[in-house]
């Protein structure tokens, strides 16, 4: 019985042992395809981090634009409030305190108004 448990022994060994050799020219193989597939996985990676920077520019460029748009505007509604103000009959310093801006800018506002409405005359 020993030698029979001895036996069957060996010979799972010596397969194992095949088995083993044929597992290793595989191996090779495998690590080959996992490294490609990683090489191919970073690819796309850098691919879409590169993507998603240009995309993110579009945007902050955009907002910029768009900050830069409402600014404008709000400076040309203020400049509409202020001359019509002026135009009824009200101080700088009382159109500076209802628009809450520097008495400054008013005075700006309306010398630089009249100074193009000269131009246009």
């Amino acid at each position: 019985m020993e030698l029979v448990m001895v036996s069957v022994l060996v010979a799972i060994a010596i397969l194992l042992f095949i088995l083993s050799y044929f597992k290793k020219e595989e191996s090779p193989e495998i690590d080959r395809k996992i490294e490609n597939f990683s090489i191919t996985l970073m690819k796309e990676m850098n691919q879409l981090n590169e993507k998603v920077t240009m995309i993110e520019s579009e945007v902050f460029h955009n907002e910029k634009e768009r900050s830069f748009a409402k600014a404008l505007f709000n400076e040309k509604e203020k400049k509409r409030k202020i001359l019509g103000m002026f135009a009824g009959g009200y101080s700088n310093e009382e159109i500076a305190m209802k628009l809450n801006v520097p008495e400054d800018d008013v005075e700006a506002i309306i010398i630089l108004h009249a100074d193009e409405s000269e131009v246009v005359s």
